[in-house]
């Protein structure tokens, strides 16, 4: 994200509750299987942040097959950016 626009939404977005999450363990899975990926699923009229997340404990996070933002790149659907403000995420575990 530019350092400006996400300066801006840092007004409105409290961070620090994925870094609580983060400090106890719990893994973003999408981050984990996509480590430059933007993902930006928030405002789906623009989408300029990444607001939406699955997480999950370490040993669950091992069996993530995919994750990917629904509306975005790698999962096109016309419907997901009528349907909220926000593209979903979905994941993906061998089980």
């Amino acid at each position: 994200m530019n350092a400006s626009l996400d300066r801006f939404l840092g007004r409105f977005l409290d961070r620090w509750t994925v870094e609580r999450i983060d400090a106890l363990g719990y893994v973003d899975v999408f981050r984990r299987l996509h480590p430059r990926a933007l993902g930006y699923t928030c405002a789906t009229w623009l989408p300029a942040a990444r607001i939406d997340y699955v997480f999950a404990t370490e040993e669950l996070a091992s069996r993530a097959v995919s994750s990917a933002v629904v509306g975005g790149r790698t999962w096109p659907d016309r419907d997901a950016q009528v349907a909220s403000d926000h593209f979903p995420l979905v994941a993906d575990f061998a089980m």
